[in-house]
């Protein structure tokens, strides 16, 4: 198994995976993401940035506890 060591700011994190800047920095603020703080900026770990993104599962809201995969409706909204 390789590790992959590179670290990246979050503006050229966003720009490697066509992302927004601040959809990245949710996620570094959040916990989700392998991140270090050196001085002002905050630097992730792209290799474990990518596996989260390819593990495909997203909280489709804080308090419940099952995960949605793919697109849902949103409840209520109609």
């Amino acid at each position: 198994m390789t590790k992959c060591r590179i670290w990246r700011q979050i503006k050229e994190t966003a720009e490697i995976f066509k992302l927004p800047e601040y959809f990245v920095r949710q996620l570094v603020k959040s916990g989700k993401v392998i991140a270090i703080k050196s001085g002002r900026k905050i630097f992730v770990n792209v290799g474990k940035f990518a596996e989260l993104l390819n593990t495909n599962m997203i909280n489709a809201d804080e308090n419940q506890n099952e995960l949605s995969f793919g697109i849902k409706p949103i409840k209520g909204f109609y």
